[in-house]
């Protein structure tokens, strides 16, 4: 293990298969598409709404990104200038919220993470039923499954 990025044999060989594998996919996902407009606009097949939402996610997506990054530098502000000594980089972001926020808005904040999380696990949820229902039950399980049966499907392939 490396002293200075913490990463040992095992953690560079699971980025470079993470790496590898999801160029591959890309590539593979690609093979169809044979011009920048299939590329970009889905050989234009696509509705004007899906665009639009597309569009506008991606650009959400940005601006998240953008207000996590100052976060993060405030919290890396908070910490040189008050000369605080963390056992680990991973505690900033709970030392500036601590620092810099009430009790009730750290309640707040405890809240948020947790629904964050909450929403995070309930959209692995629905989209594992969702992949394990459409190609696993409706393939191999029951292919004559009526809409009723597939719902079950999904539900309890959550239990797994």
């Amino acid at each position: 293990m490396s002293a200075a990025t913490g990463f040992g044999a095992l953690d560079w060989a699971v980025l470079a298969g993470y790496f590898i594998g999801i160029t591959s996919f890309g590539l593979w996902l690609s093979r169809k598409t044979r011009t920048s407009g299939g590329y970009f606009l889905g050989e234009r097949k696509l509705p004007w709404w899906v665009m639009i939402g597309q569009t506008y996610g991606a650009m959400t997506k940005r601006v998240c990104t953008i207000g996590w990054a100052l976060t993060g530098l405030i919290a890396a502000t908070l910490v040189f200038q008050r000369g605080a000594k963390l056992p680990d980089a991973e505690h900033a972001f709970g030392y500036a919220s601590r620092e810099l926020l009430g009790p009730g808005w750290v309640g707040l904040m405890v809240a948020c993470v947790l629904a964050a999380n909450m929403s995070a696990c309930s959209n692995l949820m629905v989209n594992s039923g969702a992949l394990f229902t459409r190609n696993i039950w409706l393939n191999y399980g029951n292919p004559a499954a009526n809409d009723r049966q597939l719902l079950w499907a999904g539900r309890l392939s959550g239990l797994v």
